[in-house]
């Protein structure tokens, strides 16, 4: 094959053109390298409308639906648009005409129940494998890529669990008869109707509740009506896609996340079947592990012998590297000699850092800074952010086998030997300043098979697998960390990660206007900066205070471990003296109040106290810096020949923003301005090379500073 496009690329490339916009793919890891996971070698290609543009052999990842049709043993293709025209791009050899099959989450296995007999189909080149069934049952089957979903016949209430390869788990009782046309997975929930002829309700069951015996459903989406019977469903993380089945062409609808409307169209087919690969979401309800020499996120169930499957495609850089994921689950973190990389939950995609210093196998993180040991059996940890920026390195007073990295509620933990030993010790986050340290918490783990892994934490229970060997131990602590059961689980782990419980917490971390001296007049636009230190989007208000000023302003969608930089409405310097100021974040359920509020304070002083030249300036300028080279401080001086717009921003050598210092209508006159040194999160920023930028209507000015220790 001379050429091979993918859907995503085109559609991409389509709507680059008709906007005028390059069209260049960015350098950066899998994004630029590859197009994704592939799905299987396809026989067509589309424009945005659908239309097919050509045969040519090609790969397609997740920017299609898959289909299957009545009485026809293909596997069927089209765009995701209001009214699909799937073409045939894969034999398969379906078992029944009526049948109604399932895709697995990563794209990977077509799944078809037929009798007894469970046929899983390669989406790579339609092979298959047959597993026998311990029950017969209805047409249609579901699947959440760890267990296949299936009526025990068409509108029964008994639903059976089997594993992926057929092995029977458990039968139970749903209170609404289950259509076997429309059984389907979307977000670890079952979904089917009672009656796809004349029904207008999906009834969905979290896949959590099937262990046995009788559950209620616990939610209901009315789907509305269309022609013949309601089909299956299909997510792929952003819309729901559902076909309605029996004649061609026929109703298909697309829904939101929330379950509401968004299109009405057809199907051309006589669709028995929609799939798609879904854009993965991570459950708190799930573990996910990283398997040795494997390319694949894995996932299980929270037993106490978990058997992992795969999830997301990631292409990690070593078969032995003990990566972990982020609070909000999504990202997954990996770093190998000096490179950090960072995956996306959702497709696997993935972008690298450059970091400082190489080091050992594993690496841990709190959601705000990642944890890495300098080589294995080592007592240095270097910390860095999110990004791979290098902050400090601390010495601790146990080596860290890298394997055993850990974080969990705020602490680091890791052992000294996880072949010999059985504590794990524990580290304050916040101890990881530089300098020398000691361990807060040691904890007992006991022994087990090989050696001692990482821990994750869920807010209920800690989870440590050891590593080496398959199956292997694995044990789960209560959350005061004693022993509440010991098992097994399945594969060689080099790492188990799960989501915390939600953490709401929202704080000031500087007021960064109005500070210093001001002259009276100015005015001036308060802002402060804000953290999200939680691990879920907030949306809150942040007041600031002046004497009689008090005004609130809302953020919203503040992603967890990002900064915002908040304004308020102007605020004019007219009380002379001192001012004291303060900004607090207002939001409800805060978990930590004590970081939510900051206080400074201003100088406003009558203009006569600035010792300038007599009289208003001429133009606009900005003064030398005195002093530069400086330790602790420096004072900036501006002219302004009428009022204006002022503000003055300091800048790294590399041209990222570090400070905001003047923001706001400034009247005529001679001004200054003093920077502490410190960044808007109110650290002292390392020495070095700073600009200070100066703009004021159309007048712009840099000035070069110097930083030292």
């Amino acid at each position: 094959m001379d050429k091979v496009v993918t859907l995503f690329t085109l559609l991409t490339a389509a709507a680059g053109l008709a906007a005028g916009l390059s069209t260049t793919e960015p350098a950066v890891g899998a994004a630029a390298a590859s197009p994704g996971p592939i799905l299987y070698h396809i026989e067509a290609m589309y424009d945005p409308q659908g239309n097919l543009i050509s045969s040519e052999t090609d790969a397609v990842s997740m920017d299609s639906l898959y289909w299957k049709r009545y009485a026809h043993n293909y596997l069927m293709a089209s765009a995701k648009t209001a009214s699909p025209n799937p073409v045939n791009v894969l034999t398969m050899t379906f078992q029944n005409a009526q049948s109604t099959p399932c895709m697995d989450p990563t794209g990977t296995y077509v799944y078809e129940a037929v009798g007894t007999t469970l046929r899983r189909f390669s989406t790579s080149d339609g092979s298959y494998v047959d597993f026998p069934l311990s029950y017969t049952g209805g047409s249609g089957c579901a699947t959440d890529g760890q267990y296949i979903y299936r009526p025990r016949s068409n509108l029964s209430t008994t639903i059976d669990k089997y594993t992926m390869t057929g092995t029977y788990v458990n039968s139970t009782t749903t209170n609404y008869a289950c259509d076997a046309y429309s059984i389907s997975c979307c977000r670890d929930t079952i979904w089917f109707t009672d009656n796809r002829y004349t029904g207008v309700n999906l009834y969905g069951y979290a896949c959590s509740q099937f262990n046995g015996g009788n559950i209620n459903n616990a939610a209901t989406w009315n789907v509305g009506t269309g022609t013949n019977g309601i089909g299956n469903v299909a997510w792929d993380g952003t819309y729901y896609y559902l076909p309605w089945i029996g004649t061609s062409p026929i109703t298909f609808k697309r829904f939101y996340a929330d379950r509401t409307l968004y299109t009405t169209g057809t199907v051309s087919i006589d669709s028995r079947s929609v799939m798609c690969k879904t854009r993965y979401v991570p459950s708190a309800n799930m573990l996910y592990w990283k398997v040795y020499s494997h390319d694949t996120l894995w996932m299980s169930e929270k037993s106490t012998t978990p058997n992992p499957g795969s999830c997301v495609p990631m292409t990690f850089q070593h078969i032995q590297s003990t990566p972990c994921m982020d609070p909000t689950g999504t990202y997954v973190y990996e770093a190998v000699g000096t490179t950090l990389r960072r995956f996306s939950t959702s497709d696997g995609s993935y972008v690298d850092f450059p970091l400082s210093y190489t080091g050992g196998s594993g690496c841990a993180t709190d959601g705000q800074y990642i944890y890495r040991p300098r080589s294995n059996l080592s007592t240095t940890i270097d910390k860095y952010t999110m990004t791979g920026t290098y902050v400090n390195s601390t010495t601790t007073n146990y080596a860290c086998d890298a394997y055993s990295i850990s974080c969990c509620r705020d602490t680091i933990w890791f052992t000294d030997n996880r072949y010999t030993g059985v504590n794990l010790y524990g580290y304050a986050c916040s101890q990881f300043n530089g300098g020398n340290i000691n361990n807060v918490a040691t904890w007992n783990v006991g022994t087990g098979t090989n050696g001692i892994g990482n821990v994750a934490w869920d807010g209920a229970n800690y989870y440590l697998p050891w590593i080496g060997t398959s199956p292997s131990t694995f044990k789960l602590f209560y959350a005061d960390r004693t022993l509440c059961a010991t098992g097994t689980v399945s594969i060689d782990s080099r790492s188990v990660m799960c989501l915390p419980p939600p953490k709401h917490d929202v704080g000031c971390t500087r007021i960064v206007a109005p500070i210093g001296n001001i002259d009276s007049g100015t005015v001036v636009t308060p802002a402060c900066s804000v953290y999200n230190y939680g691990n879920q989007t907030e949306s809150y208000n942040v007041r600031m205070r002046i004497g009689t000023y008090n005004h609130a302003v809302a953020v919203t969608d503040h992603a967890p471990g990002t900064r915002a930089y908040v304004t308020f409405p102007s605020w004019t310097a007219l009380v002379r003296g001192r001012n004291v100021v303060s900004c607090s974040t207002e939001l409800a359920g805060d978990a930590n109040p004590a970081n939510d509020r900051k206080l400074d304070s201003c100088f406003v002083r009558p203009p006569s106290d600035v010792t300038e030249p007599g009289g208003l300036p001429a133009v606009a300028a900005l003064d030398d810096v005195v002093p530069t080279p400086f330790h602790n401080s420096t004072v900036i001086r501006f002219a302004l020949p009428q009022p204006a717009t002022a503000q003055i921003a300091i800048y790294s050598a590399a041209g990222r923003l570090v400070r905001r210092l003047v923001e706001g209508m400034h009247p005529a006159g001679y001004h200054r301005v003093t920077w502490d040194g410190c960044d808007e999160a109110g650290a002292s920023v390392a020495r070095g090379i700073y600009y200070c930028r100066f703009r004021a209507g159309d007048f712009r000015a840099i000035k070069k500073l110097v930083k030292l220790d």
